[in-house]
């Protein structure tokens, strides 16, 4: 398996999405399924396998990204914003339940970024400043890192 050849996995990191801009005056139920789909469906397909792998290696990291779209349900896009609160929460939930075993999950919600976003969001809704370090980082700033594996918790706060 690809983990075997690398010789193990310390940290998984999760970032996809998409947003398929209908108008303001269209509702259409295909893109929305296919960006719920896309952004959160297949989030789960992906972080549940990998939660299960390091719960059971009590140790690892989850970093997942999401977006400060999610925060509120505003009028351009709106399964956009659904699928990354539904990102969001499960990101949470999952923090909340791994933790105990030793397992840290980050969410990262960077902000809006490019003319085409704010226009999606309509004059006037743009909901705040852009955070330009998150969209534009040289690669040099985005390295991975091999993280040391963490002692595990006491076995007396595992379950609740």
């Amino acid at each position: 398996s690809l983990i075997k050849e690398l010789d193990g996995l310390d940290l998984f990191i999760y970032c996809s999405g998409i947003t398929l801009p209908s108008g303001m005056k269209h509702y259409e139920f295909n893109k929305d399924l296919l960006v719920t789909q896309v952004n959160y469906i297949g989030a789960l397909a992906w972080l549940n396998p990998v939660a299960r792998l390091f719960h059971n290696l009590r140790r690892g990291q989850i970093v997942g990204i999401s977006s400060v779209a999610g925060e509120r349900g505003r009028i351009g896009v709106p399964a956009y914003y659904a699928s990354k609160a539904a990102l969001s929460t499960y990101l949470e939930s999952l923090r909340n339940r791994l933790s105990r075993r030793g397992v840290n999950v980050l969410t990262v919600k960077p902000g809006r970024r490019g003319i085409h976003s704010g226009e999606a969001l309509g004059a006037g809704d743009a909901g705040g400043p852009q955070h330009p370090i998150l969209h534009h980082a040289p690669p040099d700033v985005l390295k991975l890192e091999r993280v040391a594996p963490q002692a595990p918790r006491e076995p007396g706060n595992d379950a609740r």
